[in-house]
């Protein structure tokens, strides 16, 4: 894929970024062996229908759900409308 293409890029150059990506693949392709540090921005889910509630801290390690839906629960578009 274009975003393994583009951080293996970035990797083998030694580059200082902050890649942000929600394809979970990559978390297991540079988790060993690899100069890449895995972080990801800790959320808590609250409630019968688990709405999320971020907590503004980065943490060490691979995030353990994409929480897409929670996510797209959050949104409020007259446009978009998600039935849980």
């Amino acid at each position: 894929s274009i975003a393994y293409a583009v951080l293996k890029y970035l990797e083998q150059r030694k580059c200082r970024v902050l890649f942000s990506t929600h394809y979970h693949k990559l978390n297991e392709e540079f988790a060993q062996g690899s100069q890449i540090q895995q972080c990801w921005m800790a959320c808590r889910l609250e409630g019968g229908n688990k709405e999320m509630v971020p907590l503004y801290k980065l943490t060490p390690g691979s995030c353990p759900s994409s929480f897409g839906l929670e996510v797209a629960g959050t949104l409020e578009c007259c446009a978009i409308q998600l039935f849980f």
